[in-house]
C-alpha cells in the first residue's frame, strides 16, 4: 500500500537522519512526501514532511524549511481535505511548526493553539490517540520554555498515559526523559535522575541506541548539576564512544561540548581545549544561532581559566555573528585548580529552556540570562523532528 511505502521511506529518513547522513536523509524524506503527493494523501505528506523540516533544521537550512511550511500551507491537497482527517493534517502542520514558533518568540500564541488543537481532537467522534500524545508532548515542552514546571508535567505525564496505554514503550520512554529534563530545570534532581533512568533502561531493552545516546548524555549532566564531576564525565564518555559508534553526528558534538565543559570544571583547561574547538566549530557550521550564546559563555570560562581575561570579557557580551572560531584562542597559560563544588546547577525559568535547547530542542535557544552552565541537554519533539524526544 502506498501508506505504508511512505511510512517506511519516513522512518528510513528518521534513521539517516539520526546518523548524520543529513543529504540523505533529505533525498528520501523528499521521495516520501512525493509519493504521498502522487497517491493523494494528504495526512502522509504532512507527516512526510516532518523529517524533511528537522533535517533542514539540523543542517542549518532555515529558510527552506520555512519555506517548505509555506508551501504545504498552500498545498491544494491540504487544503482540501474535509472533516475527521482535516483536524489531523491540521495537528501534524502543528507539530511541523513548533521549531518556527519558538524560533519567532511566539511561544504563548503556540501554546494557546495546541490547547486548541487538543480539544478538537478530544472532541472527535473516533478517538485519535497518536496525534493527541503528540499534541500533549508538544505542549509540554512549550511550557517548559516558559518556566511553568507544574503545567508542563501534567501536560508530558498526560502524554506517557497516552502512549501506555497505545502500548507505544519506545515514544513513552522518551517522553519520560524530556519530563526528566524539566524535573533537571526545577533542580528537582531525584526526579530528573529517576525519569530519565527509566528511559535509559527501556531503550536498552528496546536497542534503541540511537536513543539512548541522548539519554546517557542528560544523565550525566544530572551528576554535573549535583558537582558529580567524576560521576558526570563517565557517562558523557559513555555517550560520546556510543555516538560516534552509531554515527550520531549531533550527538557527539555535543557529547565533546559537554566533556570540554567537565574539564575546565576539573580545572583541566589545556585538555578540554580540543573538546570546545570541535563543539565551536560545528555550532557555527550548523547555523544553529540559538545554541551561540552558550559557547560563548563556556569559551569565556575557557579563556578567564587561561588567565586572559580581556578576552573572557569580549566573549561573555559577544553575540550571535561574534567570535569566529579563528580567534579565540588556543590553549597555554594558567589554569585555575578545581573547585570544591562546580557551581554548576541546573537553570531557573525560561533559561533553563533556553540552554536546554533539541531540537523546541534543549540548547537552541536562548531566551532570559544564561543559568548556571550546566551543560546541554539533548531532545527533539515528536512532530517537528525525527523522533518524539
Amino acid at each position: 500500500m502506498p501508506e505504508r511505502q511512505v511510512e517506511f521511506l519516513e522512518h528510513l529518513a528518521n534513521l539517516l537522519h539520526y546518523t548524520g547522513r543529513w543529504e540523505e536523509s533529505l533525498s528520501t524524506g523528499k521521495r516520501a512526501m512525493a509519493l504521498a503527493q502522487e497517491h493523494g494523501n494528504a495526512l502522509s505528506l504532512v507527516r512526510a514532511a516532518a523529517s524533511v523540516t528537522a533535517t533542514l533544521r539540523f543542517s542549518g537550512r532555515h529558510e527552506e524549511e520555512r519555506q517548505l511550511l509555506e508551501e504545504l500551507e498552500k498545498n491544494p491537497l491540504v487544503q482540501a481535505v474535509t472533516g475527521h482527517t482535516r483536524t489531523l493534517v491540521q495537528a501534524q502542520m502543528l507539530l511541523n511548526r513548533l521549531d518556527l514558533f519558538r524560533d519567532q518568540g511566539r511561544v504563548e500564541e503556540a501554546i494557546r493553539r495546541f490547547d486548541e488543537m487538543i480539544g478538537a481532537l478530544e472532541t472527535l467522534p473516533r478517538p485519535e490517540l497518536p496525534p493527541l500524545a503528540m499534541s500533549c508532548h508538544a505542549r509540554g515542552l512549550l511550557l517548559w520554555l516558559c518556566g511553568a514546571y507544574p503545567e508542563a508535567i501534567r501536560s508530558l505525564r498526560r502524554s506517557m498515559d497516552l502512549l501506555t496505554r497505545l502500548g507505544d514503550v519506545f515514544a513513552e520512554a522518551i517522553t519520560s526523559g524530556i519530563l526528566g529534563l524539566v524535573y533537571w530545570s526545577m533542580g528537582s534532581l531525584d526526579a530528573a535522575e529517576a525519569a530519565i533512568r527509566h528511559s535509559i533502561e527501556a531503550n536498552e531493552r528496546l536497542g534503541a541506541y540511537w536513543r539512548l545516546v541522548p539519554e546517557v548524555g542528560n544523565l550525566g549532566l544530572v551528576c554535573l548539576s549535583r558537582g558529580q564531576l567524576p560521576q558526570a564525565l563517565e557517562q558523557i564518555e559513555r555517550q560520546i564512544t556510543m555516538a560516534r559508534h552509531i554515527g550520531a553526528r549531533y550527538e557527539l558534538c555535543r557529547g565533546i561540548g559537554n566533556r570540554g565543559m567537565i574539564k575546565l570544571l576539573l580545572g583541566r583547561c589545556t585538555e578540554a581545549w580540543p573538546d570546545l574547538e570541535e563543539d565551536w566549530k560545528f555550532t557555527q557550521q550548523s547555523g544553529q544561532r540559538q545554541s551561540v550564546g552558550f559557547g560563548l559563555a563556556i569559551l569565556s570560562m575557557y579563556h578567564a581559566g587561561m588567565g586572559r581575561h580581556e578576552e573572557a570579557r569580549r566573549l561573555a557580551g559577544a553575540g550571535p555573528g561574534d567570535g569566529p572560531a579563528d580567534s579565540l584562542g588556543r590553549p597555554g597559560g594558567h589554569c585555575p585548580t578545581r573547585p570544591g563544588r562546580t557551581g554548576a546547577a541546573p537553570g531557573k525559568g525560561r533559561a533553563a529552556a533556553a540552554i536546554a535547547g533539541t531540537g523546541t530542542r534543549p540548547a537552541q535557544t536562548g531566551r532570559g540570562r544564561l543559568p548556571a552552565l550546566a551543560g546541554r541537554p539533548g531532545r527533539r519533539p515528536r512532530g517537528a523532528g525525527p523522533a518524539l524526544g
